[in-house]
């Protein structure tokens, strides 16, 4: 209670020959969706992301920085119960993102714990976001992970309309891990992807392989001869043009490319309460012979909470997409939690080669329950 009655406590104050009214709450509230600017000498930590202290008080104020210096954010900001940070401090600070954060607790719950962040390399100025050491001889230098997020934007919630592409932001992505891992041939790399909630930003393992390989859309056998289509042809899914894996000429993948990274491994929470929480719901159904009333439903929600079909709970987990093109494999050993997947290619058709425990386990009570399963590519490699 006390520390939710001093981040609601509201100080007053005079600036530039105006008064203001403000609360830490109102400034993490305005700053929540902001991208942070470079930082000179002084930074605020907000949700762990390091924000200029001008900026800072721009954005709660709607007030142009240019019409307040520094000292005066610094001194109104203090009031508030921030800390002001100095940038020569920030070095061994270590300042994470939303998603490394997220992606250490992965691989401490994981029990991972030989990994290093944001390590000095031979070879190279680039510092990677992480290297695991696995201590195996098959992969003795290690594995490089660099970590990118898609971080909402106010404009994201302003859209009135456009086309949608479901892989340009996935493959700028992959170009900046391209650029990253420039310098590290001789490691398996891979693009940690996580959405902290941008809109219109998809991360199924079919779009990722789409991002790679090519849009997706649909084949069928045509006889150029007879100019006409096979008989009794059926449509099968298929990779387009667009690939960031290879280069294409006049649409035909000619060679691959950017074969440094490995795998993309898309970082999850995924919401297994609400899952089974759905599975209760179409038992009951099942059972009952009809659909529940609303009042039956809100009542199962109630009896919900806490238990393992509370809808809040969800599961971190990773979804691994092997590259068939890569340098250096990926170790398939990594990354077998019991929620997680991974995707790759066997025999030149893409398949799930691995599914933890629990999670099929909850693709069988879904399917039990009649909740459909599966994908545009899905198939899964037979054991």
């Amino acid at each position: 209670m006390a520390a939710k009655m001093v981040l609601n406590q509201v100080i007053q104050f005079q600036l530039d020959g105006q008064r203001y009214s403000l609360s830490k709450e109102d400034v993490c509230n305005k700053v929540a969706f902001a991208v942070p600017k470079s930082t000179d000498k002084y930074f605020v930590l907000i949700n762990q992301r390091p924000y200029p202290p001008k900026q800072v008080l721009e954005l709660a104020l709607g007030v142009p920085s240019r019409n307040f210096t520094t000292a005066a954010a610094n001194a109104i900001l203090r009031r508030l119960g921030f800390e002001i940070n100095t940038a020569s401090s920030s070095g061994a600070l270590q300042i994470r993102t939303e998603s490394e954060r997220l992606f250490e607790t992965y691989l401490q719950a994981s029990g991972y714990l030989e990994f290093e962040f944001e390590p000095s390399l031979p070879g190279s100025n680039a510092r990677p976001d992480f290297i695991l050491r696995t201590n195996r001889e098959d992969c003795p230098t290690g594995v490089l992970f660099e970590v990118k997020e898609f971080q909402p934007m106010p404009a994201d919630f302003q859209r009135s309309g456009g086309s949608y592409d479901p892989y340009g932001a996935i493959r700028e992505k992959i170009q900046e891990g391209r650029k990253k891992f420039r310098d590290f041939k001789q490691y398996p790399c891979a693009l940690v992807l996580y959405n902290a909630g941008k809109p219109l930003v998809d991360l199924r393992w079919e779009l990722i392989y789409g991002a790679m390989l090519g849009n997706l859309g649909w084949s069928i056998p045509f006889d150029k001869e007879a100019g006409k289509l096979v008989d009794k042809a059926v449509l099968a899914p298929a990779f387009m043009q667009g690939g960031e894996m290879h280069r294409e000429k006049n649409g035909v993948a000619i060679e691959p490319q950017n074969t440094t990274i490995s795998a993309i491994v898309v970082l999850q929470l995924l919401a297994v309460g609400n899952s089974r929480f759905q599975i209760e719901v179409k038992t009951q159904e099942q059972q009952l012979g009809r659909s529940l009333k609303y009042e039956e439903f809100f009542r199962l929600v109630d009896l919900s909470g806490g238990t393992e079909r509370d809808i809040s709970l969800h599961q971190l987990r990773t979804v691994t997409c092997l590259n068939p093109y890569k340098r250096v494999p990926f170790p398939q050993e990594l990354f077998r939690g019991p929620y997680d997947e991974c995707f790759g290619d066997i025999e030149g058709e893409l398949q799930r080669i691995y599914a933890g425990p629990q999670l099929k386990r909850l693709e069988f009570s879904q399917a039990k329950a009649g909740i459909r399963q599966g994908g545009f590519l899905q198939k899964e490699a037979s054991r």
